[in-house]
């Protein structure tokens, strides 16, 4: 029986939507929403290669939050989360391999989200009719009662019905951030669903050699350039960098943007950079906490969610660098900018801080430009944000 790292079967998970769709009785407890949530949780797990499902998981989980906020208003949200509910079952019970059914339940999922959606900005507005049938279990299992709106002592949500709906888009794009490495590509399908051009993006690479990869083909388009005459340098304001080495190349970033460098065990690093992330809880250990250490959003973590977390590994781009992680890397570089957060592994890290006074802009990659420290050195700086927006891992501290 596959399990998941919380211990959920995933025929467990299955049982509880299943008596949620057919439950008649939605008074949704934080007992019974706490199982659903497992439950979702264990099967993004199970889907993980399988975006369409992902997608709808999401969605689910979304709605399912905006439900305990709002008491279940509209009730239109509750026949939504069945319905997905229903969905999630019916794609996992079906041994029929047809293709690009798994999409078409996507699309006309998504519909009825958007048509939610308009449903919650305008609750005077007929039903689309034109929207899917709520899906069956088995024919002997559908509901036989008109589904009852959720009540208790949760708190009311903001009367101004355009806020709500601000909430629930909120709250699905906060699902999407968290989802890591399948959010990119479920944003793109929620694009198409719309009809419209997804913004840019590249996702984190899968494994070493996809990042390896991908990052060799960007620096040939770079090495095949036609190199630009650097600016003159000028004076800026007074910006303490830290200096790191990876492959051989010295390079500066600054720092503002390091939550933590710590040096790792040759075991440990060697594993890092075969699966092309960091466990945090590689930081951590018996009596030292890891968040207090951090210097940046992480550290609004608590820590048990801190040891469950993993960063990814970041190949910095340019003309200079190296389209492979350093295999003498012997410390890991926590980087962050706001939200966004990830990991470098460096062969050596200066342990104080320099300063640049002068600064010339000269793109290159990732590299923004030349930074010139005050003792007349020059370093390429680094652009932390240009490389977490491409391969960082976004997160929203609760």
């Amino acid at each position: 029986m596959q399990k998941t790292q919380n211990h959920i079967p995933v025929e467990e998970a299955i049982k509880r939507l299943k008596a949620e769709v057919i439950a008649q009785d939605w008074r949704l407890s934080p007992k019974r929403a706490a199982g659903l949530e497992e439950a979702f949780q264990c099967l993004r797990q199970h889907f993980k290669t399988r975006k369409a499902v992902q997608a709808m998981l999401i969605m689910a989980g979304s709605v399912l939050e905006h439900i305990r906020k709002r008491n279940g208003k509209p009730p239109e949200t509750i026949d939504f989360l069945k319905e997905a509910m229903a969905h999630i079952v019916n794609l996992y019970e079906d041994l029929d391999d047809e293709p690009g059914r798994e999409k078409t339940v996507f699309d006309t999922l998504f519909k009825r989200f958007q048509n939610l959606k308009q449903r919650i900005k305008n609750p005077g507005q007929p039903e689309d009719k034109a929207a899917a049938p709520f899906p069956a279990l088995e024919p002997e299992e559908q509901p036989q009662a008109e589904l009852s709106p959720a009540v208790g002592p949760r708190r009311q949500g903001p009367d101004d019905e355009s806020v709500q709906v601000e909430l629930l888009i909120a709250e699905l794009q906060k699902a999407l951030e968290k989802a890591g490495e399948a959010g990119s590509a479920i944003r793109i399908m929620l694009a198409e669903a719309l009809h419209t051009e997804p913004a840019r993006e590249t996702p984190p690479p899968r494994s070493l050699k996809a990042g390896a990869e991908a990052a060799a083909a960007e620096n040939s388009k770079l090495i095949s350039a036609k190199p630009l005459t650097p600016p003159p340098a000028r004076p800026c304001p007074a910006t303490d960098l830290r200096e790191l080495v990876i492959n051989g190349t010295r390079l500066a970033l600054p720092a503002e943007c390091v939550a933590l460098s710590q040096r790792l065990k040759p075991p440990i690093m060697r594993r890092c950079l075969s699966q092309n992330q960091l466990p945090l809880k590689y930081l951590s250990g018996f009596m030292r906490k890891l968040a207090p250490r951090l210097k940046s959003r992480l550290s609004e973590l608590k820590e048990r969610k801190l040891k469950k977390l993993s960063l990814p590994l970041i190949i910095p781009r340019g003309l200079e660098l190296s389209a492979r992680p350093d295999k003498e890397a012997t410390t890991c570089m926590i980087i962050s900018h706001e939200n966004w957060h990830g990991v470098l592994a460096c062969s050596e890290v200066s342990p104080e801080n320099c300063r640049m006074t002068e600064f010339a802009k000269q793109r290159n990659g990732d590299i923004a430009g030349i930074g010139y420290i005050d003792d007349e050195r020059q370093v390429m700086v680094l652009d932390a944000l240009q490389i977490l927006k491409r391969e960082g891992f976004l997160l929203l501290a609760d």
